[in-house]
């Protein structure tokens, strides 16, 4: 997956978002071109669609920060995650077991990336403290993800009015691929906090500071929580669904407000 750096001007409200979306090279919403098409009919199984059959909409799916929960997505694991959801449906409501859920379909990913973010960025979920210290470390990242949607299905009446303007993503990950932030700073390398030495002891001696673990056990002395966990090891890519209150209170449909986000 390659990285795209853009190196655009500030946002400006008064510039049609199509144009701002340029700057960065992100494809609007709308009519796909010659490019997109050519993406798209790889996953057409009963022969290629025309322009006139289909709407692409792009979406702001995920990025490196912390949000609503105490993990931080890796890079590496947002670009696995780009790959690995290409080709993968677009549905509603995280419903893996209904074929009626399945709407549209992913056909193209954008890892975007800035050695910095703006202050609205790094405090939109009032955790600046912690996403200030990941963008030090690491750089801001974005994962932008296209889908493609028939003209005359719901769903796109639905994006246009606003009632599936929310999304969030659907992987599985490795359940042992959490990293203590405060270790990998003293090692110079990541290390997981179920990591052993050669002795067979514990290498991090902090854990996890998963939402429910803290909500029970934030102040049992008992307990060593790290300030926040990276979230690493997506091994396959499930889906892309349209929800009510994503975890990542900015994911969804590129819209004006969303860009400001994202460029």
């Amino acid at each position: 997956m390659e990285i795209q750096a853009p190196h655009t001007p500030e946002l400006s409200m008064d510039e049609p978002i199509e144009s701002q979306m340029s700057m960065v090279a992100i494809a609007p919403a709308g009519e796909p071109d010659d490019r997109q098409m050519a993406l798209i009919n790889q996953y057409s199984p009963l022969g290629e669609l025309s322009t006139d059959e289909v709407v692409t909409v792009p979406f702001y799916a995920s990025n490196n920060l912390l949000w609503h929960s105490n993990g931080a997505w890796t890079i590496p694991s947002l670009s696995a995650m780009a790959e690995l959801l290409k080709g993968r449906k677009f549905i509603l409501d995280h419903n893996w077991y209904s074929v009626e859920s399945s709407v549209g379909k992913i056909y193209d990913a954008q890892l975007l990336y800035s050695e910095d973010a703006p202050d609205h960025v790094i405090d939109v979920a009032g955790m600046k403290e912690n996403n200030e210290y990941i963008v030090h470390r690491n750089g801001y990242a974005r994962l932008i993800l296209h889908a493609y949607f028939e003209k005359s299905s719901p769903a796109v009446s639905g994006f246009k009015y606003g009632r599936l303007d929310d999304v969030s993503t659907g992987v599985l990950a490795d359940p042992d691929g959490y990293i203590c932030p405060i270790c990998t700073e003293r090692f110079g390398r990541d290390i997981h906090f179920n990591e052993k030495d050669a002795d067979g002891y514990a290498i991090c001696p902090h854990d996890i500071p998963s939402y429910w673990m803290t909500y029970w056990f934030g102040d049992d002395p008992d307990f060593n929580f790290a300030p926040f966990y990276y979230r690493d090891g997506v091994k396959h890519g499930v889906e892309l669904s349209a929800v009510v209150v994503p975890d990542l209170p900015l994911a969804g449909v590129l819209t004006p407000e969303r860009m400001k986000y994202v460029i």
